[in-house]
């Protein structure tokens, strides 16, 4: 019971590492690596334990599908690292956010171990949608994740995601769509 109570303090409690560093990922990236591409409204939540981690199931309604079988109207569960389960919590710097009613462009691939529905390159693969100005937009993901990519020196280098910038979404879902299109057939 001492050893809980340390680890959950350690965890709570306020430290310099606030950040994950997290390859960054080109909007290309995101769609190949995915299996699934959705528009979707984050659900309700539940944490528990998986091994020795904490991690948070959330219910993904979808919208619309852009890659993958999922269709309007299906549910897709999207499992986060974090969360908390039986009084202990775990907190994943630079993990996607999904908060409970959020409307989110989501890029998701199953695990070939526990077979869960991961979210792609972390916060980066979770892109909220927000009203702006009467339109929806899409914004860059949550802080606390580092985005670095290799140069050609092969030294590390700060990078961009695959979006850096508010975009409205119907031009976002346009440019999905076009690359899920341009993937080979065997690849959707």
């Amino acid at each position: 019971m001492l050893a809980c109570a340390i680890l959950l303090s350690a965890l709570l409690r306020p430290s310099g590492a606030a950040a994950s560093v997290v390859e960054a990922l080109s909007l290309s990236e995101l769609v190949k690596r995915s299996e699934h591409v959705v528009l979707a409204t984050a659900g309700e939540r539940m944490g528990r334990r998986s091994g020795n981690l904490i991690v948070t199931d959330v219910e993904l309604q979808i919208e619309e599908g852009l890659k993958g079988g999922a269709k309007s109207g299906d549910t897709l569960i999207a499992t986060l690292l974090g969360g908390v389960s039986e009084g202990v919590g775990l907190k994943v710097p630079g993990e996607a956010v999904l908060p409970e009613g959020a409307k989110i462009v989501v890029f998701l691939r199953r695990t070939p171990e526990s077979k869960e529905l991961r979210v792609v390159g972390m916060a980066q693969g979770a892109l909220p949608v927000e009203q702006r100005g009467g339109k929806p937009m899409v914004v860059p993901p949550g802080e606390h994740a580092e985005l670095m990519q290799r140069g050609s020196d092969g030294r590390l280098k700060a990078g961009d995601g695959a979006v850096s910038s508010e975009i409205e979404l119907p031009d976002l879902l346009t440019r999905i769509r076009s690359l899920v299109a341009s993937l080979a057939p065997a690849a959707r």
